[in-house]
């Protein structure tokens, strides 16, 4: 499969699709795929044949087969939600799809069809505070960790604003096999000043290093 890079118009309902030179790094447009309900966050499968979209202005979320040839993108199937989900993360098997909200304050975790498709009920679901921001299973796919933002009002484009969030991590444990979460103990890790993180990602090498942003 070329390499691809995939954009959310949110405000336009659609989905644009790049072709990516892997040589120069450079960008040719591709087709624009409508897509209702303001795309806002991605997420791929493992094998990278499924592309998840979460939906903020019509609370969803909807999984697309992604063309192994051109990169075009084919509906598979949807699910509506009560809140926008904020972020997508599969677990590192692709047979589960793990959501975070932050208007709702929880955690959400979907099974995934064989072909990788959404659609079915959550499984799992695990109220955290408002302001969770990210979720996401560690290399050995057996933890997974929930970031609350600090300050629940901050545009990056302004001041901060006096308006504290919980300003933690949630800790929980994954069950691989099943889907489900537990907390960990502790569950709750508080950061010491008012800087608490909005995502993460770890050492592409598996390295247990956690960074967080």
């Amino acid at each position: 499969m070329a390499d691809h890079l995939y954009v959310c118009l949110q405000d336009e309902d659609k989905i644009v699709g790049f072709a990516i030179d892997v040589g120069t790094g450079g960008l040719t447009r591709q087709a624009e795929v409508p897509v209702i309900g303001g795309p806002s966050v991605l997420a791929i499968s493992p094998d990278r044949r499924v592309l998840y979209v979460g939906h903020r202005t019509e609370p969803a979320i909807s999984s697309f087969l992604i063309d192994q040839g051109n990169g075009g993108l084919t509906l598979q199937g949807s699910g509506s939600s009560a809140d926008a989900p904020t972020f997508l993360a599969t677990d590192r098997t692709g047979r589960y799809l793990l959501s975070a909200y932050y208007q709702g304050g929880y955690a959400v975790v979907h099974p995934l069809g064989a072909d990788g498709a959404v659609g079915a009920p959550p499984l799992d679901r695990h109220e955290t505070a408002t302001g969770a921001h990210a979720i996401a299973t560690d290399p050995s796919n057996r933890f997974a960790f929930v970031p609350h933002i600090a300050r629940l009002s901050d545009n990056v484009l302004e001041p901060p604003k006096n308006n504290p969030g919980p300003n933690v991590i949630m800790q929980f444990r994954f069950d691989q096999n099943t889907g489900r979460l537990t907390p960990n103990a502790p569950s709750r890790v508080e950061q010491a000043d008012l800087v608490g993180p909005r995502h993460y990602c770890f050492h592409p090498t598996r390295d247990p290093r956690l960074f967080l942003q």
